[in-house]
Order: C-alpha cells, then sequence, then structure tokens
C-alpha cells in the first residue's frame, strides 16, 4: 500500500494516460503486475487507478479542504463520499468487486494540480475490476 500511496502522489503529467499500463514492483520484490491508470473525471467525477490487489479513486477536491471535511463510508460492496462544500455526494454506490472495507484509507495531496482526495480499497479478492461503479456504462479502455 506505500509503493501505491507513493505513485498516487506523482503528478498525473508523470503517469501513464487513460489506457495505458505499467509495470510495478512491490517491497516483497515479487511482481505484482500490471497497474491501470484510468481517467473518468469528465464522465464519472474522479480517476482511478488499480493493480490485481487495490483500487485508488482520486477525486479533485476544493483547494481548502482539510480532512475533517470528508465522510467516507465503506461497505463491503458499497462507498459513499462526501466532502464539504462540494455538490454531494461525490461517489455513493455500489462497487464493481468486493473491498476489505476496514482495510480502507484516504489522503488528502496537494501537487501542481491542486487539491486531491486519494482513497485505497483493497480488494477482497485479487483481480482487475472493469470499472469501480457496478452501474458504470462500459468503459471504452476494457
Amino acid at each position: 500500500a506505500e509503493n501505491a500511496q507513493k505513485e498516487a502522489q506523482r503528478p498525473a503529467s508523470e503517469r501513464p494516460g487513460p489506457g495505458l499500463l505499467k509495470k510495478k514492483n512491490t517491497d516483497e520484490h515479487e511482481e505484482e503486475g500490471t497497474r491501470a491508470y484510468i481517467t473518468h473525471k469528465e464522465t464519472f467525477g474522479f480517476d482511478y487507478e488499480q493493480s490485481e490487489k487495490e483500487i485508488l479513486v482520486i477525486f479533485d477536491v476544493l483547494d481548502g479542504t482539510k480532512g475533517r471535511d470528508v465522510t467516507l463510508k465503506c461497505e463491503s460492496d458499497r462507498m459513499s463520499l462526501d466532502v464539504k462544500g462540494m455538490e454531494n455526494p461525490l461517489f455513493d454506490g455500489e462497487l464493481w468487486g468486493v473491498i476489505k472495507p476496514r482495510e480502507t484509507t484516504w489522503d488528502l495531496e496537494t501537487g501542481k494540480e491542486g487539491r486531491r482526495l486519494v482513497i485505497t480499497l483493497v480488494k477482497g479478492r485479487n483481480g482487475y475490476w472493469d470499472f469501480v461503479e457496478s452501474n458504470n456504462p462500459k468503459s471504452p479502455w476494457f
């Protein structure tokens, strides 16, 4: 998860674009596989990046957003997100797959592109998801 958070801190300009894949190694020196970075900001309001073990969901938030402004609720198959000062909910729906809610983490980051909220969901079963939400239309990248 530490590597994933470091990766999420990289500016989007240094990350692969939609549908591009890149290799990532874990601290355990085993090949985790490819990591996909997908942008759905225009359509769904977020970007996401995933490996077989976790999925990072990335939202742009207001510059002054603080931790106390974030309300995130996760169940094994559902996520709800509200951020004070923004049109809410930012996300409220069933997830494509099952997660481990107790292992869910989030972080606020500030970079060249502004303030972002990065949510790390640990998948209940390893594998790639087609989407983040189960009711999203088919993505052109899969």
